[in-house]
């Protein structure tokens, strides 16, 4: 096996990098700088150290609920600003920003508790001196209190600080009234919305500010103790390294976690007659996820679902824009009157087809090379007291699995042709019933991404199962 290259401070270091994503404020739900960028960083900052203690392994799957928080944060702007009614916006605005701001400290509170005592005790037990420092090199110890707590207490307060003064500005939407027919908007405080979320939003920066430079330089102080970290490392080597299954399972519930985020791009969503969920990002992350499945797979199927990967992307992008023309062309119920629009139609139709007939192989391609993960990685009998033979139990869980996937996969034919079928009809719909074809296709999609989301949450428990003694 090739021997993997380990950073001399396991790559604790990356955390630095994700800090700057965290001091950008909220402007209700608008994140300036995508906070699952930071959080992305910190998981690779602790991807190592989580596997040599329990409560480093606890924070680095907050952070990680943080990371998908921080996403929904940003669909959440098409909810609000693509479906909601203008008047229903400033109500949407503090519900959505009051519930993330719940969502976000429940994880952030115990996730740094965990990081900060997970730092202390792996410093007791290999030899840590920066851990326990209560000031830097040259300085007069301030506190009885370590740097490592004092640090961890200041960005909690900090993060905390940050939901709630994102949240203080939207609470004035509860003070409007409506001051009759002919005044439709909200009046009073919400009237000086936009000066309290500046007012906001410069606090959460002179604060961000002074945490980021305390944060980067007790990092800083903390990643040159060397002894502390070559200790580390070496239990890393020995006790890590030497379980080449750990890193394969986690590598391929990677990749599938890819594809479950890649299924989002399924559905057809619109704003202001754009799709914002084009096809191309799901070609993209099926090829992300057939990168990482590379190494812990050996099979032909690869190579065609990478091929097919690669085409899929261009022409779905070429879909997407002459969608795009089309409807900036025309508001569709005139594809019949004038002959650039219908031409137009015909065109997109025509590479939309094509692109169905390449994504329906795609996935045949997607199913047999889950399969063959299926086959490598899951297979364990757990019940001793039966007749059964341990291999015919293994055959079983494989076929019902398999099974499993290609039902997802029919599923997923019949929403690409509702689909295809909406498309076709689009110009002869209006005020008629074909204008349930899009209800349809939606709901079709929603069952086929439920399902196979489903089904890997399955696979997963059979690949725990399996190496549940190691």
């Amino acid at each position: 096996m090739k021997q993997r290259r380990i950073s001399p401070t396991l790559g604790l270091g990356y955390v630095i990098f994700g800090a700057f994503f965290l001091i950008s404020p909220y402007f209700a739900v608008v994140d300036v700088l995508p906070d699952f960028i930071g959080y992305a960083f910190i998981l690779k900052g602790l991807y190592c150290l989580s596997d040599m203690n329990d409560r480093i392994e606890e924070a680095f799957r907050l952070f990680r609920r943080l990371l998908i928080l921080s996403c929904v944060r940003v669909a959440l702007l098409l909810l609000i600003f693509g479906m909601a009614a203008p008047a229903e916006r400033p109500t949407m605005q503090l519900l959505c920003c009051f519930v993330m701001a719940i969502l976000d400290c429940m994880a952030i509170i115990p996730a740094w508790k965990n990081l900060c005592g997970g730092l202390i005790y792996l410093g007791t037990r290999h030899e840590g001196k920066a851990v326990f420092d209560k000031c830097y090199p040259g300085g007069e110890p301030q506190s009885y209190r370590s740097l490592t707590e004092r640090t961890f207490t200041f960005t909690t307060v900090f993060l905390v600080a940050r939901e709630v003064l994102s949240v203080l500005p939207e609470l004035t939407v509860l003070s409007h009234s409506l001051g009759g027919a002919e005044m439709e908007r909200p009046v009073g405080l919400y009237d000086y919305i936009g000066l309290l979320r500046g007012i906001g939003a410069a606090i959460v920066l002179v604060f961000g500010v002074i945490w980021l430079f305390k944060f980067i330089r007790y990092f800083c102080h903390l990643l040159k103790d060397r002894p502390f970290f070559e200790n580390l490392r070496q239990k890393f080597e020995a006790e890590v390294l030497t379980r080449p299954e750990l890193f394969a399972r986690r590598g391929v519930k990677c990749a599938m976690i890819f594809l479950c985020v890649a299924l989002v791009f399924t559905f057809d969503l619109f704003l202001d007659d754009v799709c914002v969920t084009p096809d191309f990002l799901f070609g993209i992350l099926a090829v992300v996820a057939l990168l990482i499945l590379r190494k812990y797979i050996k099979t032909p199927w690869w190579s065609a679902a990478m091929a097919i990967s690669v085409l899929y992307i261009p022409l779905t992008a070429c879909e997407w824009l002459m969608q795009i023309f089309y409807f900036r062309l025309s508001e569709g119920a005139s594809a019949y009157r004038r002959a650039d629009v219908y031409y137009q139609w015909i065109n997109m139709n025509v590479v939309r087809a094509v692109t169905l007939i390449v994504g329906i192989v795609l996935t045949v391609l997607l199913v047999k090379v889950l399969g063959e993960v299926v086959r490598r990685y899951t297979g364990f009998s757990v019940t001793a007291y039966d007749s059964a033979s341990p291999s015919e139990r293994v055959r079983e869980v494989h076929k019902d699995l398999c099974t499993r996937l290609w039902v997802a996969f029919g599923l997923f034919v019949l929403a690409s042709a509702l689909s295809q079928l909406y498309m076709a009809v689009l110009p002869v719909m209006e005020n008629t019933l074909w204008e349930l074809l899009g209800l349809a296709d939606f709901v079709m999609t929603g069952v086929f991404v439920a399902f196979f989301i489903h089904t890997v949450t399955v696979i997963f428990e059979q690949i725990d199962y399996k190496y549940m003694l190691s």
